[in-house]
């Protein structure tokens, strides 16, 4: 029986997703006990044993995957202990350095503890210190927006399920540390001399990108580089990966084969260091999978046996899914195995279907003597091993192309001949990355010569890297935009491809050759539509959960209106909240971006798009009829609306009007000294749906509007009986007032604010009077982002 791994990796797989579903226990088991009934009467012997196999794994991956989803005793009692100041005593695992302080991560806590210069420094805590803190404890929230990052799931992977913001350090003990703490706080501290060392040696920008590609460390990578990989579909060059272990693992094996060295003994040196450099980088799930298959090929080379990829690959899947189930909903997860099942699978079988065609066509011809005959021959291998190298990097694009869409939410087509430009010099910058680390700060003059010609090296081949990635982005269609893919969506594209695949191996036999190519392109091109974005008829009114602040996106297909964008409790929120919502919707056009008023809870994720997010095409930024006469508050929107060529700045007061929307207040050349009285009151009306935006305006922009009212009986009319109100100042009981709500008797008010917010946002007295007006409450602390769907006209 060939390849039993690759059926049992397939078989835990599938329980695991089985599981992750939420179907119940006894329904899996009488469907396996169906399945077994109907394998043990199959008279194909091979049959029965591949159904065995995968049966068994099926079931044993299903009850691993509930286990581990079962809370443990250690998490039942945190969550006891949740939402309170407690005082915890917990063994550090590792210690990370981040932005605002020191992360140490616990057996299923991480600690943040709070630079202050003291206590606070890296080196005071060492893994296996016992250290004891009093803090905040909460479980780590998962995501409440689409689009944004799920930390509690990739925690949750790694057995961490709370987190504890440290207010004061009780104590450290080191008394009980064993000799594997202090192995692994050795690995910690040589890593951190290694990065020390790469400053030293090379430029600021190119240390950063060795520490990260070399070690994993990312706190020396700048945003803008980062940024420029990830948008050209090279990211993967800035994470250890597998890629970074077979080149350094495999390099060092040739070299001590070419040495002399034996298979054997080559294997285990050439293992034994691709071991210590996992240890030493964290052991990711790239890097695990690729010191596993290495370690499997270099003992099948001195046993002297066949290696098998896609079985190294099956049994690599088996141990990481054994060992932390949850992995195979992480990303990293994913396009590491996905991507080496693409070589070892269809596009090692279409290589040898490319190979045999050619070899049919082409009969071999005895090459003439001189120059020329010689240089044509080369020329045509060359030829043929680009052309090999683009058809496995194409079928690795195609394999990862929902993967990569679901997380991502944009593809880069060029990365396909990005990925083949960059990645043959990957292993020589890593190699001259290491030298410039091994010679680089010494006192020899010979050995300083080494460090710089390799620190030039690494400089060379990453000013290169740029060139193609800037050149690329000034190509038409660099960037597809896709958006987030439904699940059944990426069921569709795989059975499309694999349809495709299938009559390529087996469709020769009873299509001609041009037909088969042009049903295959047929199904591929379905396959690529099939993870298009799906856009509502009617627009969709989102109230994301954005801290404490405002943020609302009217969805109009593939476009879309803003209102407001900013928080004061979530920092970053333009960046992880805001655009990725907008492109896990497929959306990169705002056709308006309003700002009712200019307090940063409104603002500061709208400006971040305006200066920082360019692949965004913003038509019009619309600030309140207020803004015009103030010089100070507005200055940085007006200046972020100035700096882009497409982005007309206008001001919109009572009585403006710009398509569905309708401003009530403020009345132009008025200026209240309370910035929340410059808010915007927007009516929006669509079909049967009438909705209120009111900023932070509160009771006296609420009295004079209701003045003006008097005059405008139609208009009262319209704000009668209100379908949707988003509830001004996030619920203050300095808004909302009686009368206000009495003409509006809004069937649904929505509630945006953080949770345990310093403000008291909402107040009681407020809820109390929207529960008396006849309003269902709808809050974003409590139920993450809010999706309303508007309602045509019949």
């Amino acid at each position: 029986m060939r390849r039993p791994f690759e059926i049992l990796a397939a078989g835990a797989v599938l329980g695991e997703l089985i599981a992750w579903a939420g179907i119940s226990v006894a329904a899996v088991i009488l469907i396996t006990a169906g399945l077994g009934v109907l394998l043990f009467r199959a008279s194909d012997e091979t049959l029965r044993k591949r159904g065995c196999l995968f049966l068994t794994a099926f079931l044993l991956y299903f009850g691993r995957f509930l286990w581990e989803m079962t809370p443990g005793k250690q998490e039942l009692a945190l969550d006891a202990r949740c939402g309170k100041e407690t005082v915890l005593s917990l063994k550090i695992a590792a210690v990370e350095t981040r932005e605002k302080g020191l992360m140490l991560i616990c057996p299923g806590v991480l600690v943040s503890v709070p630079e202050t210069g003291g206590d606070a420094e890296s080196e005071a805590f060492h893994i296996g210190d016992r250290v004891t803190v009093r803090g905040m404890l909460s479980r780590i929230e998962p995501a409440t927006n689409p689009g944004e990052f799920d930390f509690a799931a990739y925690y949750r992977a790694r057995g961490i399920t709370h987190r504890v913001s440290v207010r004061e350090i009780l104590g450290i003990n080191r008394e009980r540390r064993t000799a594997g703490d202090h192995w692994k706080e050795g690995m910690r501290r040589a890593r951190d001399g290694c990065i020390r060392r790469l400053h030293l040696s090379c430029p600021e920008e190119d240390a950063g990108f060795l520490g990260a590609a070399l070690f994993g460390v990312r706190e020396g990578l700048s945003d803008e580089w980062y940024d420029l990989y990830r948008r050209n579909g090279i990211a993967h060059l800035l994470a250890i990966s597998g890629l970074h272990a077979a080149l350094l693992g495999l390099g060092l094996y040739r070299m001590l084969r070419k040495l002399g060295l034996g298979f054997g003994l080559s294997g285990a040196v050439a293992g034994g260091c691709l071991m210590l450099y996992s240890l030493l980088t964290g052991s990711g799930t790239g890097v695990t999978r690729a010191v596993f298959m290495l370690l499997l090929a270099f003992t099948a080379a001195a046993l002297g046996r066949n290696y098998d990829l896609r079985s190294a690959l099956g049994a690599a899947a088996l141990g990481l899914l054994w060992c932390a189930p949850l992995e195979l909903f992480q990303c990293g997860f994913q396009l590491s195995f996905l991507a080496v099942f693409a070589i070892g699978g269809p596009a090692s079988a279409l290589l040898r279907i490319w190979q045999q065609g050619r070899e049919t066509r082409f009969k071999k011809k005895k090459r003439g003597d001189g120059f020329l005959p010689l240089l044509w021959e080369r020329w045509g291998y060359g030829m043929r091993c680009l052309s090999e190298q683009l058809l496995v990097s194409t079928v690795i694009f195609l394999v990862t192309l929902p993967v990569l869409a679901y997380w991502f939410f944009a593809v880069p087509p060029y990365s396909i001949l990005i990925n083949l430009l960059v990645i043959p010099l990957m292993g020589l910058l890593l190699w001259a990355g290491l030298a410039a680390l091994a010679f680089g700060g010494g006192t020899c003059a010979g050995l300083k010569v080494i460090a710089r010609a390799a620190a030039g090296a690494v400089h060379g081949i990453l000013r290169f890297y740029h060139i193609c990635c800037e050149t690329a982005e000034h190509l038409p269609g660099h960037s597809i935009l896709i958006g987030r893919p439904r699940l059944w969506q990426i069921a569709c594209y795989y059975l499309l491809l694999l349809s495709a695949y299938g009559l390529m191996i087996t469709g020769g036999v009873r299509l001609r050759r041009r037909l088969r190519g042009a049903s295959c392109a047929l199904l591929l091109l379905l396959a690529i539509c099939s993870i298009r974005p799906i856009h509502s008829a009617v627009p969709r009114i989102w109230f994301l959960d954005i801290g404490q602040g405002d943020s609302i996106v009217i969805e109009c297909g593939d476009s879309c209106v803003t209102i407001d964008g900013g928080s004061t409790s979530k920092r970053g929120n333009g960046r992880y909240i805001l655009k990725p919502f907008l492109e896990s919707r497929g959306i990169r056009h705002i056709e308006a971006a309003f700002i009712t008023h200019a307090d940063i809870d409104h603002t500061n994720g709208m400006e971040y798009l305006l200066r920082e997010a360019q692949e965004f095409r913003i038509d019009r930024l619309l600030l309140t009829a207020a803004a015009e006469a103030d010089g100070i508050r507005y200055e940085s929107l007006k200046e972020a609306a100035r700096g882009r060529a497409e982005t007309t700045l206008a001001y919109f007061g009572a009585g403006d009007q710009l398509g569905c929307f309708r401003c009530l207040w403020p009345v132009r050349g008025t200026v209240p000294e309370e910035v929340n009285e410059h808010s915007l009151i927007l009516l929006f009306s669509f079909g049967e749906t009438r909705c209120l935006f009111t900023g932070d305006a509160g009771k006296d922009s609420e009295e004079a509007l209701l003045l003006r009212l008097r005059d405008d009986p139609k208009l009262q009319a319209a704000l009668s009986d209100i379908d949707i109100l988003k509830v001004g100042h996030h619920g203050s009981g300095t808004a909302s007032s009686r009368d206000f709500l009495a003409l509006l008797r809004p069937k649904i008010a929505v509630l945006s604010y953080g949770k345990r917010n310093r403000y008291g946002h909402p107040h009681p007295d407020t809820v109390e009077r929207l529960k008396q007006a006849g309003a269902r409450l709808r809050c974003t602390a409590e139920e993450g982002a809010i999706c309303l769907e508007t309602k045509q006209k019949n």
